[in-house]
């Protein structure tokens, strides 16, 4: 599946980028920024870093980088992943291929065919790769990757000219329905005999060298409008080599995008101002919340102290201070009992709000009474009864539970957690 098609709608730019051939050792990339309305805005060369800015990028691959095979190919069922068409294509055409399929990127052209079989290119994959790395490294939008010249079933020739702009070292495409061949212009008399209908184009630079090697006349042909006409055709005929491992879907650009937007605010010295100001934010937020914790802290001890205080002036025979509202109810249930006072743990306390609440008539088989907790067996009430009465014995003060044959009766203070539901209790 190829990147998305070129967005033909108004006030999109367009940047057409032209990869060198494997073999050059050209850093620059020839490009030509295109504007909404077709007119060119700006050529020349530049390494992708430098590149325009553009709302959308095709990038066109050399013809010379490209081989293409006739290929029949089986029929592949809807949903297909790319890298199970990537192994059916590199299988159907193991014997075409002069290299490892490994490190072929092929791509199917089914709308371009001859005698019914598919078309497919196939580009080394390690230096594509490669170039569109670096262009989505540089936060080039780019959409398509479109070969330079394809099948056609117009036979066109074009000439072009070298890196160093020399015509000892141009070289010509020849398309048409056979396939494509590349050669430099010194082996022109290797080429077919040419149809006379046949479209001759060549650059500025080699027009002359063109004519002269072929006896014919040629028509001159900027290398701008030739990557606008390789790409307009690519896409009228729906032919894209943005398939398998270089297939970017719109999320994948986003988030390229995205990435690049978060290296310049992290690098770019533009983003400087911005970086100093949300880490003097981000500084003084730190600074806020540790005073307000140490506010926090200094008042929390504070009343500890104060509750720490109150105890021991209560009680002088405390001596140590471990937890101040437990040793307070403890020294009050110990005075409560020196003078002769109930408390909510004694066992005629618990008793009585538990007989009254759950209304109990008949005397138990047994009543313990161990560590502040009533155990009475032998009570005559279900499980369903007690968790009725659950709400009104939590209202009295009263933790109730139920193990084994025996109801657990208990003083609930304020801070304990409400009792579970009682179950298991014997009906």
């Amino acid at each position: 599946m190829g990147l998305s098609r070129i967005n033909s709608k108004r006030n999109m730019s367009q940047l057409l980028v032209t990869l060198a051939s494997p073999e050059s050792n050209q850093v620059e990339l020839v490009y030509a920024l295109v504007s909404s309305a077709g007119s060119l805005v700006k050529q020349g060369r530049a390494v992708p870093a430098l590149l325009p800015k553009a709302d959308q990028a095709s990038l066109i691959v050399p013809a010379q980088a490209i081989s293409w095979h006739a290929a029949q190919l089986p029929k592949m069922p809807r949903g297909s992943s790319a890298q199970k068409m990537q192994a059916v294509l590199a299988g159907v055409l193991e014997e075409q291929l002069l290299d490892d399929p490994l490190q072929i990127h092929l791509a199917a052209c089914p709308t371009i065919s001859a005698n019914g079989k598919t078309w497919v290119a196939a580009v080394q994959k390690a230096w594509l790769q490669d170039a569109v790395a670096e262009l989505q490294a540089a936060r080039v939008p780019l959409t398509r990757i479109v070969p330079q010249v394809f099948p056609s079933e117009v036979a066109r020739l074009h000439v072009h000219s070298a890196a160093d702009g020399s015509a000892e070292a141009a070289w010509l495409t020849y398309s048409d329905t056979q396939g494509v061949m590349s050669l430099p212009l010194s082996q022109a008399m290797l080429l077919p005999a040419l149809p006379e209908g046949a479209a001759l184009s060549a650059e500025p630079s080699v027009a002359a060298a063109a004519e002269y090697m072929l006896g014919r006349r040629v028509h001159v042909v900027q290398a701008v409008q030739l990557a606008l006409q390789s790409v307009k055709a690519a896409q009228d005929r729906g032919v894209d080599l943005a398939q398998g491992d270089l297939a970017v879907s719109s999320g994948g650009r986003v988030w390229q995008s995205l990435k690049g937007f978060l290296s310049d605010v992290l690098i770019a010295p533009v983003w400087r101002p911005v970086r100093w100001g949300f880490g003097l934010v981000l500084l003084a937020n730190v600074i806020g919340l540790n005073a307000w914790s140490y506010k926090q802290t200094a008042a929390l001890q504070d009343k500890r102290a104060q509750m720490n205080q109150l105890l021991t002036q209560t009680f002088p025979n405390v001596k140590v201070v471990v937890d101040a509202p437990l040793q307070m109810q403890r020294e009050l249930a110990a005075l409560r009992q020196a003078q002769g006072q109930l408390s909510g743990r004694d066992f005629e306390s618990i008793y009585g709000r538990f007989s009254s609440v759950a209304g109990i008539n008949t005397a138990p088989d047994a009543i313990d009474y161990i560590a502040n907790e009533l155990q009475i067996r032998g009570a005559g009430m279900a499980a369903s009864q007690l968790d009725a009465l659950l709400p009104r014995m939590q209202y009295s003060g009263l933790q109730v539970r139920s193990e084994a044959q025996a109801v657990i009766v208990s003083h609930r203070d304020s801070a304990a957690p409400t009792a579970s539901k009682v179950a298991g209790a014997k009906p």
